[in-house]
């Protein structure tokens, strides 16, 4: 997988946001190039994306991940199709929305995320889950996996 998501980001000429990995989730961080933006939890189960210029920089935040302190630059601007979001998720249906760990910071997140392109990167077996889609989950439009990318 590492490779994949090396190589699909490789081609982004935007902006990129990604997450710190919890423990059991794939780490994509190791695959990146830095500067990125990674979320900040706040109260009310908000997040912002604050640019990071490494992981040696990063702070345990409310939940023990790892996170950029308050200190660094929000997102300069709206997120359009040359940006790339990588979601953490658990699993993905056919029809491509996420599951994720159920605290709905990401789905929360939508509107922001919207006009980028959004990926998951999880082992291929976990591609085609069964399960319902609520109206507010996210669609993931790539799923990069140890077999490729699908798009």
């Amino acid at each position: 997988m590492l490779g994949n998501l090396k190589t699909e980001a490789a081609g982004i000429s935007g902006l990129v946001l990604a997450y710190a990995a919890m423990p059991g989730e794939f780490d994509v961080l190791q695959a990146l190039q830095f500067p990125l933006y990674l979320p900040r939890t706040g109260a009310n189960r908000q997040m912002e994306f604050l640019k990071t210029q490494s992981i040696a920089s990063l702070l345990p935040g409310r939940f023990g991940i790892l996170e950029p302190g308050p200190e660094n630059p929000a997102l300069p601007r709206e997120l359009g199709p040359e940006d790339f979001v990588i979601v953490p998720t658990l699993a993905v249906n056919k029809e491509r929305f996420r599951l994720g760990k159920g605290g709905g910071y990401y789905d929360r997140q939508r509107s922001m995320l919207q006009g980028a392109v959004k990926a998951a990167v999880i082992p291929f077996e976990l591609t085609r889950m069964q399960f319902e889609s609520l109206e507010y989950d996210m669609q993931i439009d790539l799923v990069i996996t140890e077999r490729g990318v699908l798009k």
